[in-house]
């Protein structure tokens, strides 16, 4: 890893860390990705096998 790749590497968790609602963290981590094509970010737990679909969305915990 090139020390600037790792310098932007750095800022972006920076970022993520000053983010003080999940929507500044939806949009810095789509700031982070969007050089390669993502225009939406899911992130969640992953339920466990047979979880009903209720608890499956449940688990989402940013969507944008």
């Amino acid at each position: 890893m090139s020390s600037r790749a790792f310098e932007r590497t750095i800022e972006a968790i920076r970022s993520l860390d000053r983010a003080r609602a999940p929507s500044e963290v939806c949009k810095t981590l789509l700031g982070s990705v969007r050089q390669f094509g993502a225009e939406y970010v899911l992130a969640g737990v992953i339920p466990m096998p047979g979880a009903t679909r209720q608890h499956q969305i449940s688990s989402i915990i940013l969507d944008r």
